[in-house]
């Protein structure tokens, strides 16, 4: 595994007396209260009507299926060739001209 702050998330977290300290102005500055209990209850009911939302849109997808108890998708078909844009600031002539359009 890897070490370090960035492979150890956790590593920089303030505990005990130094996030007691700092815990009002965190809460404050991310706009949450000390109790996440609210906060989490909230984060669920979103979550529940987003699953009330798509499940109900399931049966008038033909690409889905429901087969004993698990999703099968249909197989998309190829993506379309992505339009090439010149590049931001250049007028449309250097670009051709870069291209050998002239």
């Amino acid at each position: 595994m890897r070490r370090g702050p960035v492979g150890r998330p956790r590593a920089k977290l303030l505990s005990g007396e130094r996030w007691q300290a700092a815990a009002p102005r965190v809460l404050t500055a991310l706009g949450l209260e000390g109790e996440p209990a609210g906060y989490l209850a909230e984060l669920a009911s979103e979550l529940h009507a987003a699953y009330v939302h798509v499940a109900a849109g399931l049966p008038g997808n033909a690409a889905v299926q429901i087969e004993g108890g698990k999703l099968k998708l249909a197989k998309l078909g190829k993506a379309a060739e992505p339009r090439l844009m010149p590049p931001f600031g250049l007028p449309r002539e250097a670009v051709r001209a870069d291209r050998g359009g002239g």
